[in-house]
């Protein structure tokens, strides 16, 4: 059943391993499916980066030379050039009336102001914060399995140290946040279990 709603925004944040792509795909195709004629826009800051990586624009290569060493030695970006990347995406993406989900920001503890600027000055209301919840076994494990070479057992522990150091305060900040409508949805379960839980949570809860 098509059902009218107003434009939502989804902000999926998690533990590298917790389903975000995931769910966020699951969620695109369940907003289609009851709001068709709407459009989406995704926002997902790693694809982001790899399209500034694999630019050949010249007047970004110094830019992007120092960003692709950052990345090739494992470290974090700077929050500012993480910042550029979403709201470029915004500023060329947004119509006025479409769903907005989020994959891959905020991480860094300077980002959620910024984030909520850009919500304000687009007057998204209580936009939703879905925290895909697992522990830190369950992350590893899932990241060994699918196999990328960069998923080395000391590459996976600082990714989940960062977690814990920089992310965590942030899902605090939302959990706690009356302007959202924070989602703590366990990400233990099954693809299909946790979607249905999540979908149940944001279209059947008041």
């Amino acid at each position: 059943m098509v059902v009218v709603m107003q434009e939502m925004t989804f902000v999926f944040i998690g533990k590298s391993g917790s389903g975000k792509g995931t769910q966020a795909a699951l969620l695109m195709e369940e907003l289609k499916r009851r709001d068709p004629k709407r459009s989406i826009l995704y926002v997902e800051t790693g694809a982001k980066y790899r399209e500034f990586f694999s630019s050949t624009d010249a007047e970004r290569s110094y830019s992007r030379d120092i960003a692709k060493s950052i990345s090739a030695n494992g470290g974090l970006q700077p929050a500012f050039l993480t910042i550029w990347a979403w709201t470029d995406a915004l500023v060329k993406g947004m119509r006025g009336d479409e769903h907005i989900v989020f994959d891959g920001a905020p991480r860094r503890s300077d980002e959620p102001p910024v984030l909520e600027s850009a919500f304000d000055y687009y007057h998204r209301d209580r936009p939703h914060i879905i925290y895909l919840d697992i522990d830190h076994g369950t992350a590893k494990a899932r990241l060994i399995a699918r196999g990328r070479h960069d998923d080395t057992d000391e590459a996976i522990a600082e990714r989940l140290g960062w977690f814990d150091s920089d992310v965590l305060p942030i899902v605090d900040y939302y959990r706690n946040n009356p302007k959202y409508r924070f989602l703590d949805i366990d990400g233990e379960h099954r693809i299909e279990e946790v979607q249905t839980d999540m979908v149940k949570r944001i279209f059947e809860t008041k």
